[in-house]
């Protein structure tokens, strides 16, 4: 099927699946919104402490990272969560479920009469944060054709990039008012979110994929219809009896849907892989790009629309080799510029940040939510999600920490150094994604099944064909054979 092909006839698929992503909007701006009200006066003077005439009210550095810490403690556990909920109960009622939760939760921030309640609320918002983040990519990669899958999973990129700068326009009318309204505000602001999307996913198909593990193909055919438009019912038929036979495939394959099959047989590096490429936000320094600013969040909204130009020209493996390299050249030299004196020096160090900033945000960050979604084995690909989201968290706290200590003064306080750090990381990514990474562009989740289960290199991948030689029998044929 090509582009124009799966623009046309599964167009209904691509726009609930885009819908359903806009979850990642409210994670965008919680993350940003947290964040920067930390450095508000009014939320200094309201939940801070009074040090002396200079610094005035500040919230102090101990909290901070109880807020930081409180969220993403949260995130992980709902990240864990949502690979259970969504295989249990699909994704439709996950999505509705942590939606009620989280009307109840936005509550606790809005009202929190001291610091110790707000750090509950964080810890509180965190969960459904968690399960919401990883509905989209796993709704997206089981909707969507394998022509247009990419570019719908990595959409919750985008959403979460228009959540910062949401944050952004928000916060900055706020930034000199001195009422409790400058922070009750953005926080109320949280509760437009859960009703339309409640609604969003109360109206969206099922995902086939999750109707046909349960053996319920009526339902998965009513679903298809939902989902495309102007296909014939051979044309559907097809379509099921490709899924019946991938899901067929990976039981023979022992693959059955729990947390446990993620880590047992192929399943292992597919997870490994997905884990990885999620993370890599964090290693490559994520926190350089978190900035609660119009700017940043304008680069991040229209980075992740150039990528899905550039994934159609170069496909996965070969654009997250190119992201991991830029940015760790880019980091490279802003931590050698800072061994130099100069005045130009820091100008020439604030581009390489706005060049690494490009990069990351046209080519890591949303080329990573690709990978994720689409390189695990169907019966545990919200599995696969929700751990890969937990590890995510876990290493996002940790690159936050890391910063704060090596760039604070009292900490480590290397400066432009710190570049070096997060220089390091992209380094050693991008030597395991050389090796481990394989090219997924335009392979069905069958193909994908074939060739791990066959133990083909990641290096090779791209250069395999897949015959059909009889039912469950395959010929892989490398392309350059004669």
């Amino acid at each position: 099927m090509t582009l124009g092909e799966a623009f046309r006839s599964h167009r209904p698929a691509m726009l609930w699946a885009m819908a359903i992503s806009l979850q990642g909007i409210m994670e965008g701006y919680n993350i940003a919104l947290v964040g920067a009200l930390v450095a508000a006066p009014a939320f200094q003077r309201r939940y801070g402490d009074y040090y002396d005439p200079e610094l005035g009210y500040q919230v102090s550095f101990r909290w901070q990272m109880a807020f930081m810490l409180g969220a993403a403690a949260g995130g992980i556990v709902g990240g864990l969560l949502s690979g259970y909920m969504i295989e249990k109960i699909g994704a439709r009622i996950t999505i509705m479920t942590a939606h009620v939760v989280l009307c109840g939760t936005i509550a606790i921030t809005f009202c929190a009469p001291s610091i110790q309640v707000l750090f509950v609320g964080c810890l509180c918002n965190g969960l459904p944060w968690g399960i919401l983040a990883g509905v989209g990519p796993v709704y997206a990669s089981e909707v969507c054709p394998t022509a247009v899958r990419g570019y719908l999973i990595n959409f919750v990129n985008f959403a979460w990039s228009c959540g910062g700068l949401l944050a952004a326009g928000v916060l900055q009318p706020f930034s000199t008012v001195m009422s409790q309204w400058a922070y009750r505000i953005p926080f109320a602001i949280q509760w437009i979110w859960p009703v339309p999307l409640f609604l969003i996913a109360f109206f969206a198909p099922s995902s086939p994929w999750w109707l046909i593990r349960r053996g319920r193909i009526e339902e998965t055919r009513k679903s298809l219809r939902s989902l495309t438009r102007g296909l014939s019912d051979k044309e559907i038929d097809a379509k099921i009896a490709l899924m019946k036979h991938t899901d067929e495939y990976e039981k023979m394959a022992k693959t059955e849907s729990s947390f446990a099959d993620c880590f047992k047989g192929t399943n292992l590096p597919r997870t490994e892989i997905a884990a990885v490429v999620l993370t890599s936000q964090a290693i490559t320094g994520q926190v350089l790009a978190a900035s609660p600013t119009i700017g940043a969040g304008a680069l991040g909204v229209a980075g992740n629309i150039f990528c899905w130009f550039l994934m159609a020209w170069f496909g996965r493996r070969r654009l997250f080799l190119f992201g991991l390299a830029g940015c760790g050249a880019s980091l490279m030299i802003v931590g050698i510029l800072d061994s130099f004196g100069g005045r130009a020096i820091p100008f020439v160090q604030a581009a390489l940040c706005l060049v690494w900033m490009a990069i990351y945000s046209s080519i890591v960050a949303p080329g990573s939510y690709t990978i994720a979604g689409e390189i695990s084995a169907t019966r545990v690909r919200s599995q696969t999600m929700g751990f890969s989201r937990a590890v995510f968290g876990i290493l996002s706290v940790t690159a936050g920490v890391v910063q704060t200590y090596i760039t604070n003064p009292t900490g480590a306080n290397i400066s432009g150094k710190a570049a070096y750090v997060w220089f390091g990381g992209s380094t050693i990514l991008f030597i395991w994604a050389f090796f481990r990474l394989p090219e997924t562009k335009g392979r069905t989740y069958e193909e994908l099944d074939i060739l791990f289960e066959t133990g083909v290199t990641a290096r090779k991948f791209r250069k395999q064909h897949i015959e059909v030689v009889a039912e469950n029998n395959h010929k892989i044929v490398d392309d350059a054979d004669p």
